[in-house]
């Protein structure tokens, strides 16, 4: 049986019904906004097996801020919101999100990763997970909160927005949104 986190109301993330989940979201730039909308798109169409399912994005009507900035009062900063749907996975235990945060720390600074042999007993298929995601370095933002399993048992990367590296989409780092 699957076991699910009741995450409704956190994260921006509600359940839409019992097998999908809805993250709404904000950014400052249009152009941050039009990156997440050309990432979901690239998920919806390809399927990539590492990153959960997405069946829609849409585009929310842009706000205001309600306070000014910048140097002057009549300076006001616009927030573009966002909403995706996706599928709804399972929770990771307490070890798994150990594991995570280990892996994660060592590939940060950059360790040949020798430590993760204690884990690979217990966890191989999250580690094999993770030396992918290292390896394909197109993943960024990297905690145990981003990362679930399906029904199947397999891995998902879950918060699309961590693809991003705060770079425009026409740099090479994107390539593979081109394949």
């Amino acid at each position: 049986m699957v076991k699910y986190d009741n995450l409704n109301g956190q994260f921006g993330l509600t359940i839409v019904n019992e097998t999908r989940v809805r993250k709404e979201a904000r950014v400052n730039c249009f152009v941050d906004a039009k990156a997440i909308e050309a990432l979901c798109k690239y998920f919806m169409k390809t399927k990539d097996p590492m990153v959960v399912e997405i069946y829609s994005f849409q585009h929310l009507k842009p706000l205001p801020d309600k306070e000014p900035s910048g140097s002057g009062a009549h300076k006001y900063s616009t927030s573009y919101g966002y909403f995706y749907e996706m599928k709804r996975l399972a929770k990771l235990c307490n070890k798994e999100k150990v594991l995570i945060e280990h892996l994660a720390y060592l590939n940060r600074i950059k360790s040949d990763h020798n430590e993760r042999n204690h884990y690979e007993k217990d966890y191989p298929k999250l580690v094999e997970f993770m030396m992918e995601v290292f390896r394909l370095d197109r993943y960024h933002d990297l905690h145990d909160g981003n990362f679930l399993k399906d029904e199947f048992g397999q891995y998902k990367l879950i918060d699309i927005e961590g693809f991003l590296n705060f770079a425009p989409l026409t740099d090479p780092r994107y390539e593979w949104l081109s394949k």
